[in-house]
């Protein structure tokens, strides 16, 4: 009766153990093997490892079931579970999750395309009624080939403005004065020429031999001019040795004068207008 009563008490007591140790005994180096049904002959079930003296204690020797449980208690303490961190062989390590490129990757915007090239507008002095018939001298003048004269000047409200900082660009330069009367005539025709091609890459610079500024800021005023204006340039002026008066050059994107014209010859409007015309289609993208 106490062998059968023995039996009885640990086999419960001896699946906790194993249930224990199977949990425990993750970071062991090899997994617990599940218990044994207990045998015919009245023995406790023999469980692999540490715990297995617990159940021979409580089976044929009729070991006490107390010392079972704390042999059961000790197996499971020395098992331990797995601190957080440690992965050891039998432990369970969560699954890496792997991104492809393409899942996390977004559709690049495509870059528009260029705009189509705009042709230069229609000449302005083309027509003979805007302009005498040119001479074939227009543009000839002493200058052709050599490169521009640096300055470095203010314009009539006291900013600076220097031709290097125009590198790059077509270059309309006129030198003139408030005093001058054929300057007065010639000016606004250049004006016109700035409107009609500035979007395309033209600059036209008007250096004044005026040092005052108040009557170019009037004289600007009136004829309603957009070219760049700025004062002060006699020393300039007279640093080429114009016998004429006044005087522009065509400036290339270089630097390099490509066309003189000293004196106001209204008959070479449509030649400086082509000389222009020239210089500007150099500077457009080739198709």
């Amino acid at each position: 009766m106490r062998v059968s009563l023995s039996s009885r008490t640990i086999v419960p007591r001896v699946l906790v153990v194993a249930l224990t140790l199977s949990l425990g005994c993750r970071t062991s180096s090899a997994p617990a093997p599940p218990p044994q049904e207990p045998t015919s002959g009245g023995g406790g079930p023999e469980v692999a490892g540490e715990g297995g003296g617990a159940g021979g204690a409580g089976g044929a020797g009729g070991g006490d079931p107390a010392e079972a449980g704390e042999l059961a208690g000790g197996a499971a303490s020395e098992g331990g579970e797995p601190r957080e961190g440690e992965g050891g062989e039998g432990g369970e390590t969560p699954d890496a999750v792997a991104v492809t490129p393409g899942a996390q990757a977004t559709t690049a915007a495509l870059e528009p395309l260029p705009a189509p090239l705009e042709p230069l507008p229609a000449p302005l002095f083309a027509n003979p009624a805007n302009s005498k018939k040119s001479d074939a001298r227009c543009g000839q003048d002493p200058g052709v080939g050599e490169a521009v004269r640096p300055f470095n000047l203010k314009t009539p409200e006291g900013q600076e403005l220097s031709l290097a900082s125009l590198r790059g660009k077509v270059v309309l330069l006129n030198f003139w004065g408030t005093w001058c009367k054929p300057c007065l005539e010639e000016l606004p025709e250049f004006d016109r020429l700035y409107r009609r091609y500035r979007k395309h890459g033209l600059v036209v610079v008007a250096v004044a031999t005026d040092s005052d500024p108040a009557p170019v800021q009037d004289f600007a005023k009136l004829r309603k001019l957009a070219t760049k204006l700025v004062i002060g340039g006699e020393a300039h002026a007279n640093a080429y040795k114009s016998p004429n008066f006044p005087f522009t050059f065509v400036v290339d994107a270089k630097g390099v004068i490509r066309g003189s014209y000293r004196g106001y010859k209204p008959e070479c409007m449509s030649k400086l207008e082509a000389d222009l015309r020239a210089e500007l289609e150099k500077q457009r993208p080739k198709k």
